[in-house]
């Protein structure tokens, strides 16, 4: 995806929400330079976990795990 709307801004944190309910991560790959700026602008790029390796994205849940998170 090249860039974002706030209906789409509004499901990625509803999305975050439901996963931390069930205690899971959401993790995003790969952003568009349009969809950070947008996530940035709105104060939430801090909110997600943001790769742009997908070998450190697994990493990253590899860690959640082994904390028991």
């Amino acid at each position: 995806m090249t860039s974002i709307d706030s209906s789409g801004v509004g499901e990625l944190v509803q999305s975050l929400r439901v996963c931390r309910k069930f205690e899971a991560d959401l993790k995003l790959l790969n952003l568009h330079d349009r969809v950070r700026r947008s996530l940035h602008l709105a104060q939430l790029l801090p909110v997600f976990h943001v790769y742009d390796d997908e070998k450190e994205a697994l990493k990253g849940f590899a860690k959640a795990v082994g904390s028991g998170r």
